[in-house]
């Protein structure tokens, strides 16, 4: 099936995903066709569309995770279609078989219960995504020599991956491979990745300065799963003090 608007796997899955979650919601929602009482029938479909919810919640955090980057509101957008298409199957299905387009309706609210678990992790997400106070935002020391590498502990060095914007205004993150010895300053290894990477590819700098030549500060964290609080790092302690470990991917943001 070429779908126009499904042209990567990913997308193609998260298509299938949908459907099969809109026909399951169906299901739950022809409750009312086969419990008698509507008063009963109505709470369980809630309760039902409550625990779909949580699972549709884990399962976009297993599957889906670009939906949850960058502070995205994807992942809430994706279920309101999902929900707006069960809510309208829900609606059809009534009003063609039982010819009751009340109890539709009133079936298709209960599905507040399947949209409540997103709504609470997207302010939780929103909630661990607030920096703390104590942590040192890094600026370009502008002018200043780079550090001498023969004076450190190349003993035991680090691979780590940097994830950050090379322009400000770009939201498209881009992954890039450092080695870090593991008693060097964070900030210093920044540094000279920055000065490294601009004198390689100077068609395509990464931005350090803003417009009026003051340097923009920096916050770094440790990348991880988007319900847990972000690390942040400090960029005057070493890799070893900040617990920074072999291929961890550090992003960073101009703040």
């Amino acid at each position: 099936m070429n779908l126009p608007f499904a042209k990567t796997p990913t997308q193609r899955l998260q298509v299938l995903y949908a459907l099969v979650l809109v026909a399951i919601l169906l299901l739950v929602g022809a409750l009312g066709f086969w419990i008698v009482d509507y008063r009963d029938a109505y709470p369980m479909a809630m309760v039902s569309f409550l625990v779909l919810g949580v699972l549709h919640v884990y399962l976009l955090s297993q599957w889906f995770v670009h939906l949850f980057e960058n502070r995205s509101a994807k992942a809430v957008g994706f279920t309101l279609l999902i929900s707006l298409l069960a809510a309208l199957a829900i609606i059809f299905l009534y009003h063609k078989v039982a010819q009751d387009l009340s109890k539709g309706v009133g079936m298709a609210t209960a599905l507040v219960g399947f949209l409540f678990p997103i709504f609470v992790s997207r302010v939780y997400q929103n909630y661990l995504e607030i920096p703390l106070k104590e942590y040192k935002k890094w600026y370009y020391p502008v002018g200043q020599p780079l550090p001498d590498m023969d004076l450190l502990d190349l003993s035991k060095v680090l691979v780590i991956q940097f994830e950050f914007t090379k322009k400000v205004n770009e939201t498209a993150f881009t992954n890039f491979r450092a080695k870090a010895p593991n008693a060097m300053l964070f900030g210093e290894l920044f540094f000279i990745f920055l000065n490294d990477y601009n004198d390689r590819n100077p068609a395509s700098p990464v931005e350090y300065l803003s417009p009026d030549g003051a340097p923009y500060g920096w916050l770094f964290y440790k990348k991880g799963p988007w319900y847990k609080r972000r690390k942040y790092m400090d960029p005057d302690l070493t890799f070893q003090a900040n617990n920074v470990v072999d291929n961890e991917t550090i992003v960073a943001v101009r703040g």
